[in-house]
């Protein structure tokens, strides 16, 4: 049920949102200062979008062929293009792999090393203007460009933005900006020791690099500050806090996953919309934090585990998990949301959101599937067969 009141009803929302018939969710949209705002209510853990995942892939790409161009390693991306092209950023090899609708090898661009149209470290891919495609090189921070035979286009640096470092790459917008966020150094006044959140700035730059919108600062990803013999050094906290950050049509979404809220601004920069759900988090525990470590270290010699041992005793037990932990805008503009999960649950359960901001049901993708992008009827990822082989695999999805 979905429910528009004015602007500045804050005090109606809670009644509101408690009038719906048991077990049916219930959505209210606002006016805000800044942006239309759409709270929807608690959603059932058995809640299902009434769609279906094929039980097995309609094409695998890799997972133990022979030819050399289906021998995958390091997968970072995978899109499918027009025509139903699907192109696959190989980071072991630094090459942006291309194969037909059926599967077949068509051609590969790229190849390691630090010449134009080389990768030190491929991690992501994109479509571009007309039927080309770029790839990110997040070590030399630099973007290359292939047309659909291949034929490397150009090679460009993407600047630093003021005093940040080390630009990521987050997607490209409809009219072919690229959308990136960059880090701050520590500040002399921040923390030596402990728990600590480096701001991130957002930004669009045009199609030559160069800066074009800045959509400001938000909160980063937590770590773990610590400090020996002179030196400082940034862990990841198993259960941090972080931004999730991608391109939603004519809009972008910069959403910290603290609470289950999605933040969108439109292209200029303006606050466009929040669409928040009513979602408790749970607290993680003693018993979580040591199977964290026990799975993180699992390949590590024993004195790689003690060194790494004495610092994770350090690590605090957080109050709450993140509420998800990944974001994917499909086809259709519909919004998947991931839910974090907790520790030894291995299912994928994901949150639907319409265009509107109005949260639909869950979705559960299949085990071990690392989700890159969804279509009007695909869902497309890597997966790893019991040798640990890499594939990518394209799973039918049907919507009613």
């Amino acid at each position: 049920m979905v429910r528009s009141l004015g602007r500045h009803v804050w005090p109606l929302v809670f009644a509101l949102l408690g009038t719906a018939c048991e077990g049916e969710p219930e959505t209210v949209v606002m006016l805000g200062d800044d942006a239309v705002i759409v709270e929807n209510s608690h959603i059932p853990q058995e809640s299902r979008v009434p769609w279906t995942i094929g039980t097995a892939p309609e094409l695998s790409i890799g997972l133990g062929e022979a030819e050399d161009a289906h021998q995958l390693f390091r997968v970072r991306d995978a899109v499918v293009l027009e025509g139903g092209r699907i192109a696959i950023a190989n980071g072991g090899t630094g090459e942006i792999r291309m194969f037909g609708p059926d599967g077949a090898h068509v051609v590969s661009m790229g190849g390691a090393g630090e010449g134009p149209g080389e990768f030190r470290r491929l991690e992501s891919i994109a479509p571009w203007v007309g039927d080309s495609i770029l790839g990110w090189d997040g070590r030399q921070q630099r973007i290359s460009v292939f047309d659909a035979g291949g034929q490397h286009g150009r090679t460009f640096r993407v600047p630093q933005f003021n005093d940040s470092f080390g630009p990521e790459f987050l997607g490209v917008t409809p009219d072919g900006r690229f959308f990136l966020r960059a880090g701050f150094p520590q500040r002399d006044d921040e923390p030596f020791r402990g728990m600590f959140r480096p701001d991130q700035m957002y930004a669009l730059l045009t199609g030559q690099g160069e800066l074009a919108v800045d959509l400001g600062v938000h909160p980063g990803a937590e770590g773990f500050l610590s400090a020996g013999g002179g030196l400082e050094s940034f862990y990841g906290h198993p259960h941090a806090k972080s931004t999730v950050a991608t391109v939603w049509g004519e809009r972008v979404l910069i959403s910290p996953n603290d609470v289950f809220e999605l933040r969108a601004f439109t292209l200029d920069g303006q606050p466009s919309m929040v669409a928040r759900l009513d979602y408790e988090t749970a607290r993680p525990t003693q018993e979580d934090m040591r199977h964290w470590f026990e799975d993180f270290t699992a390949d590590d010699t024993p004195e790689e585990r003690a060194a790494f041992r004495r610092t994770f005793d350090e690590f605090p037990l957080l109050e709450s998990f993140p509420a998800f932990a990944a974001i994917v805008v499909d086809e259709l503009d519909h919004v998947w949301v991931r839910e974090f999960g907790t520790p030894g649950d291995e299912r994928a359960i994901w949150v639907v959101f319409d265009p509107n901001g109005v949260a639909l049901g869950r979705i559960e993708t299949p085990p071990g599937l690392e989700v890159y992008q969804i279509g009007a009827d695909y869902i497309l990822g890597r997966a790893r067969d019991e040798f640990d082989v890499e594939g990518v695999q394209r799973w039918p999805l049907a919507r009613q």
